[in-house]
């Protein structure tokens, strides 16, 4: 919902209330994530209408871009932080991060599944039609062959250069 919201069908797994229907889910996590952002980190976020309410006179797209245009630069920082080791993470949650990371730059072919791998130290992420190998192999995290896990094809580092949107 942070790096997709656009799409709607992603919610569909979630228990939170069968009377709902996908828009009514997603617009009420929209609702709350815009509320939890304001009071946890002091951030104004762009307004959907209240929940439960229509979403007919929004473009839910227009958020989404507005809402990535805020949180690609706040997830690379994250993971800048994370590669010059000033912030630890675990497998899992580098793993998660860079699902959300690559969901929010490339948003038609989001993070379907991901995949952690504790006995290789690996984590595969899913986009529905190839799946993308990371690990960090010495000090250097980076995407990594699907047949050799010792083999980097791109340091994450390189990732967070390249530009970002249309």
């Amino acid at each position: 919902m942070i790096a997709v919201p656009e799409y709607t069908k992603i919610v569909i797994g979630i228990p939170y209330a069968v009377y709902l229907n996908e828009m009514e889910i997603s617009m009420h996590y929209q609702h709350m994530m815009r509320v939890e952002i304001a009071i946890t980190l002091g951030i104004e976020t762009p307004r959907t209408n209240e929940p439960f309410q229509s979403f007919a006179h929004f473009k839910l797209k227009a958020l989404a871009d507005l809402r990535r245009s805020q949180v690609i630069p706040a997830l690379e920082n994250i993971i800048r932080h994370v590669l010059a080791g000033i912030l630890r993470t675990s497998l899992s949650q580098m793993c998660r991060l860079l699902a959300v990371y690559m969901s929010a730059r490339f948003p038609t072919s989001y993070i379907k599944s991901l995949r952690v791998d504790d006995i290789d130290n690996t984590c595969t992420l899913w986009n529905g039609s190839k799946n993308m190998k990371y690990r960090k192999n010495g000090h250097i995290w980076g995407q990594i062959s699907l047949s050799n896990i010792h083999i980097t094809i791109q340091p994450l580092k390189e990732l967070l250069l390249k530009p970002f949107g249309p």
